[in-house]
């Protein structure tokens, strides 16, 4: 899926959402901005990409 900020509100409510934040300024540090998010998921029958 493409854009998922755009597809709903849920983003919104998980992407503001105190622990997340920390998490990513823990990794990212304090100066980011999230432009897009896209998803990908295998299908059941498919092997872990390496």
């Amino acid at each position: 899926m493409r854009n998922l900020l755009d597809k709903d509100t849920v983003g919104d409510v998980c992407l503001s959402h105190p622990g997340v934040l920390a998490a990513v300024r823990r990794v990212l540090g304090t100066e980011f901005r999230l432009s897009i998010l896209n998803m990908r998921s295998r299908l059941p029958d498919q092997k872990r990409q390496m």
